[in-house]
């Protein structure tokens, strides 16, 4: 899997704390869909499986991500 869609906030700010990048935000009806690239199985279910990320990058990724989906910014 190389690119991967989620409209969980906080799996996209685990993703985004480990590096991924996002391609967009995109907001449909009342949800708002993260797009990434270079994710791979073993991305996903280390979050699953409660792999560590840094608890200050994972707290910047989720307010960066909130602020994508309050600003509307892409």
């Amino acid at each position: 899997m190389e690119k991967y869609k989620t409209s969980d906030l906080y799996l996209a700010s685990f993703l985004k704390a480990k590096g991924k990048i996002i391609l967009k935000a995109e907001r449909t009806g009342q949800k708002v869909f993260f797009h990434f690239s270079g994710i791979s199985d073993s991305d996903i279910t280390g979050f699953y499986n409660n792999e560590k990320v840094g608890a200050i990058t994972y707290k910047d990724a989720l307010n960066n991500l909130k602020t994508m989906i309050f600003h509307g910014r892409e």
